[in-house]
């Protein structure tokens, strides 16, 4: 009896372990079905987060490619602002000096103009003042001439009447 009452405790025993077993089985498909579907969910939320820092990033750098755009056409035109100040600088520069040219031009030739009639007025005063040292020379000339002439004149008529009375005396005696 003894015997027979081992066999239904090992049948037990086996009944058992086969349910242990089967459960043990059970639970490794399930925890292997958990863990696979916890590694995709992991996957999954990786695969989320990922994207979501992706969005951000993309989101990020679409404003970064946007300012760099505004500060690119700002850049440029700032540039071109620069480029033309600078241009429009030295044409200020050159129009200054071509105002100070054109007004030194315009001094100049105010200058030159007095300038020219004054030197003609000083001609015409030269050639006055010339004519006249001339005429006073002349003039001088003349009278001191003249008065050579009143002088041998005077002469010549006194010795003409000395001659005549030298005749009248020198005839009569």
């Amino acid at each position: 009896m003894a015997e027979r009452s081992k066999a239904p405790d090992s049948r037990d025993n086996d009944d058992v372990n086969d349910k242990y077993n089967n459960n043990k089985k059970n639970d490794d498909i399930y925890d292997n079905h958990y863990n696979k579907t916890r590694d995709n969910d992991d996957v999954d939320d990786k695969y989320n987060n990922n994207k979501k820092n992706d969005d951000i990033y993309d989101n990020h750098y679409s404003k970064t490619r946007d300012n760099d755009d505004v500060d690119d056409k700002y850049n440029n035109n700032k540039k071109n602002d620069d480029i033309y100040d600078n241009h429009y600088n030295k044409t200020r520069d050159n129009d200054d000096v071509d105002d100070k040219y054109n007004n030194n031009k315009k001094n100049d030739d105010i200058y030159d103009n007095h300038y020219n009639k004054t030197r003609d007025n000083d001609d015409v005063d030269d050639k006055y003042n010339n004519n006249k040292k001339n005429d006073d020379i002349y003039d001088n000339h003349l009278n001191k001439t003249r008065d050579n002439d009143d002088v041998d004149d005077k002469y010549n008529n006194n010795k003409k009447n000395d001659d005549i009375h030298d005749n009248h005396y020198n005839n009569n005696t």
